[in-house]
């Protein structure tokens, strides 16, 4: 009897303890929920909330890496939108701001894969030849420039611009040499009586001048000196005005018109190898023209066999023989009158 009073007892007890534990816990954590606060939501619930969009906008970029020095193509760049954070003051948004008709940007600076292009970061051949910087980035891969000095004559009336393609015309001249003294012959040789088997006549040795089509096809880079402000093309300079001589004509003064495209100098796109062709022909004292080739149809790109031009081959072709000498002659009533104009100017 006493055992199982203990037992209900003990029973009772755990009872009270499971009841008085799950009132706390109600009580505490799992009574009714807080009333909505003002918006709407329950008060002590946390509010999920969306992050701002970023703003974006539309540049171009660069589809590859772009290494300095070259030309940008349009398969290089895309349009894409970009965080505008990212996005520099001076950026290019559409290919037509640089790709337009006749427009060929150089890119100046390393513009990496993704990256906005800038204006600051490009330029073109037209400046470079202006500011005269970073004239190699117009320099093909295995080619070198050369400057060559031209006249009017040589550089066919001041036609010749960048971008033209023109043959080198020269003419050299041939002398005969002692092979032991390299001196023109005759050598004369002095010593009095003692030299009298080696002496010989005297007189000036007549040069024989041989004229040839060496270098072709050779691209022009440049004319007149870089940097030196020459527009590109170079734009005509205006010729000096034109004063009637009183009793010739009547009229206002009038300035002519077409003046000349004047330079000194041509900077010519060559293989190292016609470079040193070009130096001899220069420190050897070669009469050089330039031929301007034709620019139709993309330009004439063909390469001539030609004949060297000498008196006999002049002589052959068009029956150029030496007249007869006679023991009379004819003299230039022209020189003559000038002579006396001059005298009695004078």
């Amino acid at each position: 009897m006493r055992r199982g009073r203990f037992l209900l007892i003990v029973g009772g007890l755990l009872i009270l303890a499971t009841v008085g534990l799950l009132a706390f816990y109600f009580l505490t954590a799992g009574g009714p929920s807080p009333a909505p606060a003002a918006g709407g939501t329950p008060e002590g619930t946390a509010v999920a909330t969306e992050a701002p969009p970023v703003p974006t906008r539309k540049v171009l970029i660069a589809v590859q890496d772009i290494p300095p020095c070259m030309e940008i193509l349009p398969d290089a760049v895309a349009e894409w939108e970009i965080p505008e954070k990212d996005i520099p003051d001076d950026v290019v948004l559409t290919k037509e701001e640089i790709l337009g008709p006749g427009m060929h940007p150089i890119a100046m600076e390393p513009i990496l894969r993704g990256e906005p292009v800038a204006h600051s970061v490009l330029s073109s051949r037209e400046e470079i030849m202006r500011q005269g910087l970073d004239s190699a980035c117009l320099i093909p891969k295995g080619k070198v420039a050369v400057a060559f000095p031209v006249t009017q004559l040589s550089s066919v009336a001041y036609a010749v611009q960048p971008g033209d393609r023109v043959d080198v015309l020269a003419s050299v001249s041939f002398v005969d040499l002692d092979a032991e003294y390299q001196l023109k012959l005759p050598v004369i040789l002095t010593g009095g009586e003692d030299c009298m088997a080696g002496c010989q006549p005297s007189g000036e040795q007549r040069e024989r001048t041989l004229t040839q089509l060496t270098v072709q096809d050779v691209e022009v880079l440049m004319v007149g000196p870089w940097g030196a402000g020459i527009p590109f093309p170079p734009e005509a300079v205006p010729s000096a005005e034109v004063t009637p001589v009183p009793g010739e004509g009547e009229g206002p003064p009038t300035t002519a018109t077409g003046g000349a495209k004047t330079y000194t100098m041509v900077v010519l796109l060559v293989s190292p190898q016609d470079a040193l062709v070009l130096k001899w022909f220069r420190e050897n004292g070669a009469l050089i023209d330039l031929a301007l080739r034709s620019g139709e149809a993309g330009g004439d790109h063909d390469l001539f066999s030609t004949e060297p031009v000498t008196m006999e081959y002049m002589v052959r072709r068009f029956g150029m023989a030496p007249p007869p000498k006679l023991d009379y002659g004819m003299e230039n009533k022209f020189e003559l009158q000038e002579a006396g104009t001059t005298g009695a100017a004078q």
